[in-house]
């Protein structure tokens, strides 16, 4: 059609895609919801490159704990540095050594967790030989460690870079336990260590989309082919 007429914007066969709230989206055809769909949203953060998130163990074979926004954490390693340095050294009668160094949380983090990305600096002289995350329903089976209840990744270690688990199921983690355990090998008499950089956890945002419409027909509605999209006075209200 050469010089076709279209009389209403509703009658235009296109996608209006808008930003409502949290980061949802959706897409609308004239006044009928299309669909929507919820982004993920930050739920919470440990982030140990902050001086105020330090602990006070500073031994590397030794677990010590601090409350970072709410949640205490327990970890084996320096956590009095920012960030915090997971390792140890070896020694005459261990050389080299080997050993599982845990990160777990023992109060529960309320959202239904949907990723995690887990943090990394640099790695100094230490070979890691495996990740292992897992979830919790209790801060007990958290702190005894193993597989989780909930689930277990194996995540691939990689210096100065963030690691992403992402749960693949409709299992529900809200009010649940996280535990990371890092398995490595030092070789070296003195102390050698990967920088912890943090876990952050992120949720499929809970808001939803009662209805959509067009509250304010755009003020050009008459187009002839090959004009531009015009959407000037337009008003879509969810």
């Amino acid at each position: 059609m050469k010089h076709g007429i279209f009389k209403k914007i509703s009658g235009i066969a296109l996608g209006i895609v808008l930003s409502l709230g949290i980061g949802v989206a959706a897409s609308t055809m004239g006044n009928d919801v299309v669909g929507a769909k919820a982004a993920s949203v930050s739920a919470y953060e440990l982030d140990t490159t902050q001086e105020s998130n330090k602990g006070t163990n500073s031994n590397y074979a030794s677990e010590g704990n601090v409350t970072v926004n709410g949640i205490k954490w327990c970890a084996t390693g320096n956590i009095n540095m920012a960030p915090w340095r997971i390792g140890g050294k070896a020694s005459e009668q261990n050389n080299p050594l080997t050993a599982t160094r845990p990160i777990y949380s023992s109060t529960a983090i309320s959202e239904n967790i949907t990723k995690v990305e887990i943090k990394f600096g640099a790695a100094s002289s230490v070979t890691v030989n495996g990740l292992s995350f897992n979830v919790y329903s209790t801060a007990a089976k958290a702190a005894a460690g193993g597989a989780g209840d909930l689930a277990s990744f194996t995540p691939t270690f990689a210096a100065n870079s963030t690691v992403t688990v992402t749960k693949t199921d409709s299992t529900d983690w809200s009010n649940c336990f996280y535990r990371l355990d890092i398995n490595l090998t030092i070789a070296s008499t003195s102390n050698k260590f990967i920088e912890f950089k943090g876990l952050k956890f992120y949720y499929e945002s809970s808001k939803t989309i009662s209805s959509i419409k067009v509250d304010s027909q755009p003020t050009k509605t008459t187009y002839t082919e090959g004009d531009t999209l015009d959407l000037t006075g337009c008003i879509i209200k969810a």
